[in-house]
């Protein structure tokens, strides 16, 4: 049973070692008061959530256009699927029904969009997933953390 104990308290003092700094944690806590305290009201948030969020659509919406019906079921059908799965049922649909004005990947999402009334919120993260870089790091160009840049340069290797 000791050699067990020991075991146990030196794994436990190997993994306490690298425990993060106080810093870390003080900057951790702070990210945490934020976001307790966020208001949709505040800045950070886009107007078009705001106003999706205090002022929520009471009607049904029009699905009488046959080819939104159809862009609209593929759309959601394939939710886990890539843009690409989506465009290639729209191609097929195009073949087999020349008449078909499916919407294009993009219309339809704008429709949905439009519909819902909610649209995405894009925080570029660090590509190690250190950070996202919002808040205090939104004008950052590399990680604090580990020092990647936070926008891939154009040349031979990227």
């Amino acid at each position: 049973m000791p050699t067990v104990t020991r075991t146990c308290i030196a794994s436990f003092s190997v993994r306490t070692s690298h425990a993060l700094p106080v810093e870390s944690l003080k900057e951790s806590l702070q990210f945490i008061h934020d976001i307790r305290d966020a208001l949709i009201s505040d800045d950070i948030f886009p107007k078009d959530l705001q106003a999706a969020v205090l002022e929520p659509i009471e009607g049904i919406f029009n699905l009488d256009d046959d080819d939104v019906k159809l862009s609209l079921t593929a759309y959601l059908s394939i939710s886990n699927a890539s843009e690409e799965v989506y465009r290639k049922i729209q191609k097929m649909v195009k073949e087999r029904y020349p008449d078909s004005q499916m919407l294009s990947f993009e219309q339809i999402k704008k429709k949905v969009q439009e519909f819902s009334r909610v649209t995405p919120i894009v925080s570029h993260m660090c590509v190690n997933s250190c950070v996202a870089f919002t808040s205090k790091y939104e004008d950052l160009h590399a990680c604090p953390r580990c020092g990647q840049l936070r926008y891939r340069t154009k040349g031979k290797n990227t």
